[in-house]
């Protein structure tokens, strides 16, 4: 007899599982296939629902919250992307998407700085620096070595280095940068550097600074 009372021939008591009172098991909920959706979407969601979701919680760490997924937003939250403009010495506003000069040429970087920096100056600063070298014996220099200089000021500040000497090294101190290789990169030699850096002369000054002749008291 089954625990309904009635004979175990019947379908309806045949391998359904009982309680220890001898209740029948409600079988378990088994949410509707909704139209259009496929059966093997339908039997993904059935388990996740009972699995639950698998994403590990998120954790506070310096007032920041960490969270198992793709970031979406920078840290600190969205940044707001700002047009950039260039005023060059002549006055001309060369605004971004205006780097056509022409005939199929754009602009480089090197015309950007250019178009900030006075021509005279770069002169002036040859000049004066390429004096001070041959009074020390050593090569003078030019517009084009100065220029170089200054971009090789620019390029360490793409570097994490200790050592000023750490730039010219040809091995690399960690996996995650490449060796900065510096004569390699610019042709400028450590040693030629460090003339140019030792005497870089930007402007004439006198003698005893500004304020000699003035007539000044102590």
């Amino acid at each position: 007899m089954g625990p309904t009372g009635r004979p175990l021939t019947q379908g309806s008591d045949v391998g359904a599982p009982t309680t220890a009172l001898g209740q029948l098991t409600p079988p378990p909920t088994v949410p509707a296939v909704e139209p259009g959706v496929p059966a093997a979407l339908s039997a993904s969601a059935v388990g996740q629902a009972a699995t639950g979701p698998t994403v590990a919680p998120p954790v506070t760490v310096g007032g920041m919250e960490w969270r198992d997924r793709d970031a979406l937003q920078p840290i600190g939250g969205p940044v707001p992307r700002r047009t950039w403009s260039v005023r060059t010495l002549g006055g001309e506003h060369i605004v971004e998407g205006g780097d056509s000069v022409g005939f199929g040429r754009g602009r480089t970087p090197v015309d950007y700085f250019l178009a900030v920096f006075p021509q005279t100056q770069l002169s002036l600063i040859s000049i004066l620096t390429s004096a001070k070298l041959s009074a020390r014996r050593l090569a003078p220099t030019t517009p084009g070595e100065v220029l170089k200089f200054f971009g090789v000021l620019l390029l360490a500040t793409r570097f994490e280095f200790v050592a000023r000497a750490d730039l010219w090294a040809t091995t690399s101190s960690t996996k995650h940068m490449p060796a900065p290789a510096f004569g390699a990169r610019t042709g400028l030699s450590r040693n030629r550097f460090s003339d140019l850096w030792s005497n870089l002369v930007c402007s004439l000054q006198p003698a005893g600074g500004p304020a000699e002749g003035a007539g000044g008291t102590e």
